[in-house]
């Protein structure tokens, strides 16, 4: 019994060592690429003095758009403004760019252009648009739209790059083989023309598209956020001075100026202020309700017209164009109703009406009765992608922006438009 035991005892310890050096052979180690998204920091303070003018250079993702007289100011999304010479706009002939992190929005009044730079309201002297110079900045004006760490300061770009690791087979992968981030889709991402004179046609009154969250109407410029309205008194427009702030709703988009109100278009309606008796303050005076919807809104005498659209950040599923009777703006009641493909910027001029279909292009339409709009187009571009327009009404000219551009067209005759040029966006 005892030979048996000690047997038994070198057969169980032979096995275990078999057992350990087999343990050892199956260690493997293997490898995985992914591709990592590294943010891009700036200091607050980097960002706050970071406003300048640089060299013209080409479009890479058109925004917002502004017209000053003779003169064409084109966002390119949260990097700046480019400043276009468009006295010819057969042949517009950019000037400069001027350097504004977090830029989305603008509008110009005499020589000054005002532009929100992330939380920030920027005032800018372009008496010479080469040269252009911050004279005013509003500190923490605006909420914050974007991603900002303790540590590192506001995140202003992201680059992708490929990392190999090594992980242990027996232990099966630690992460993912692809790292995303939660802020990647909000992030949008020539020759340098002669110094010209001081832009005299500046004296003009601006415009700008329908998609617009500031608006310049009287002595005072108005701006939105998603929930609040601000006020600013720019007669000495160098100096903008804060006035008020009144909450206006949830999930607001776009602010028109017509006459003596203020639209507000909202993903889920239309808010109607009153400015001219308070311009410090502006009147609330009625809403507008409508389905869960994406809303730009463009107003001609006693007419509200509104465009409905689906995508992600509407979260509806209508597309359509609403005319609002807004003859009692205390009681804005809806007229009629026509079904689109997807549009989003509109413009009006006399009894021409312009919208931006999206990928249907843009289409041109008689209004003057408003209860036949869909029977009167007069004409239909569709080799462009149209998201928002701005109708010189001076001059005839119609200056339309999308994804691969800005576009301009003589509308003198609305049943058959004529390009003039196409500022591209670069490959």
């Amino acid at each position: 019994m005892k030979r048996l035991s000690s047997f038994r005892f070198l057969f169980l310890a032979l096995g275990m060592a078999l057992l350990f050096q087999g343990c050892l052979q199956d260690k493997c180690t293997n490898s995985y690429t992914y591709t990592a998204y590294i943010p891009v920091y700036m200091t607050y303070d980097e960002i706050r003095g970071a406003v300048a003018s640089e060299p013209a250079r080409d479009l890479a993702q058109p925004g917002k758009i502004f017209v000053k007289g003779d003169w064409l100011f084109i966002n390119e999304i949260h990097k700046g403004i480019h400043v276009i010479d468009n006295s010819n706009p057969a042949n517009p002939t950019p000037v400069s760019f001027i350097n504004i992190p977090g830029n989305v929005d603008l509008a110009v009044r005499g020589n000054y252009l005002y532009a929100d730079s992330y939380m920030d309201l920027v005032t800018i002297d372009i008496t010479d648009p080469t040269q252009a110079a911050e004279v005013d900045r509003e500190m923490d004006a605006l909420p914050m739209n974007a991603t900002v760490h303790a540590d590192s300061g506001i995140v202003v770009d992201y680059y992708t790059e490929r990392i190999t690791e090594e992980y242990d087979c027996n232990l099966g992968l630690a992460r993912h083989d692809v790292v995303t981030f939660e802020t990647a889709n909000d992030l949008a991402m020539g020759a340098t023309a002669g110094t010209p004179g001081p832009p005299a046609s500046f004296d003009v009154p601006g415009l700008g598209g329908s998609m617009a969250k500031f608006s310049l109407v009287g002595n005072y410029l108005y701006v939105i956020d998603s929930r609040d309205m601000h006020a600013y008194d720019v007669s000495t427009s160098s100096n903008p001075n804060f006035t008020s702030t009144q909450n206006v709703g949830f999930n607001i988009e776009t602010l028109w100026g017509y006459q003596e109100h203020l639209f507000i278009g909202a993903q889920n309606g239309m808010y109607i202020y009153e400015w001219l008796n308070n311009p410090s303050d502006p009147q609330y005076i009625s809403f507008y309700g409508h389905v869960n919807s994406c809303d730009p809104v463009v107003v001609k005498d006693d007419i509200a017209y509104v465009t409905l659209r689906s995508g992600n950040q509407c979260a509806g599923f209508t597309n359509q164009l609403e005319i609002i009777d807004i003859k009692d703006v205390t009681n804005p009641t809806l007229l009629h109703t026509y079904s689109m493909h997807n549009p989003h910027g509109l413009g009006i001029d006399g009894n021409t009406l312009f919208i931006c279909d999206n990928e249907e292009g843009l289409k041109v339409y008689d209004a003057a009765d408003v209860s036949a709009i869909d029977q009167h187009q007069t004409d239909h571009i569709a080799t462009v992608t149209a998201i928002d327009v701005i109708p010189v009404f001076y001059d005839d000219l119609l200056i339309l922006t999308g994804p691969d551009g800005i576009y301009q067209y003589d509308y003198t005759d609305p049943n058959n438009l004529s390009m003039l040029s196409h500022i591209a966006v670069s490959p």
